[in-house]
Parts: structure tokens; sequence; C-alpha cells
């Protein structure tokens, strides 16, 4: 998720005209946050967390496939690769 939002913002204008106020209706900035030792324990509770969300506002759980839970497999860098090459497409 955050790979994609990453490549959304390298795209400015419609960053902030097409998907913050066409669909989100607000301005969305990212704040990195602060880096320390512990920060793969609380990255993977902020994506458990994530999961959770995305069940209560959806009703169902995530797809495995986008979503992985934990030891399985991230997305290969050739998806990854479809998925920018997507993200582009549709942000042009």
């Amino acid at each position: 998720m955050d790979k994609v939002w990453h490549l959304h913002l390298t795209f400015t204008q419609s960053y902030w005209d097409d998907l913050c106020e066409g669909v989100m209706g607000f301005k969305f900035h990212h704040l990195p946050s602060p880096q320390s030792n512990d920060w793969p324990s609380r990255d993977h509770q902020d994506y458990l967390k994530t999961l959770e969300a995305y069940e209560l506002e959806f009703g169902e759980k995530p797809n495995k496939k986008f979503w992985p839970r934990e030891n399985e497999r991230r997305v290969s860098i050739v998806e990854y690769g479809l998925l920018s090459l997507c993200s582009v497409i549709l942000l042009a």
C-alpha cells in the first residue's frame, strides 16, 4: 500500500487534484514516521491494524493476493512492476 501511495505522490498534480480532492475530498499530506530500531515491529502492527480496518470498512477480509497475512509472500518484483505500470497509466 505504501509503495503505491508513494508512486501516486510522484505524480503531484494527479495526486492533489484527482486523488485527494476528486476521490477523498480532502488533501492528505505525507508525513514520514520517525525511524527507530523497532520500526519493523511497528510496521507489522500497523499492517495488521490496516487489515482489521479493511474488514470493518468493507465487511469482508481483504484479498490475500493483495493483502498477504503473516509469513505469506509479499508482492513479487514483477507484480509490483505491473502494479506500478497500471498506476502510471491510470494517473496519466
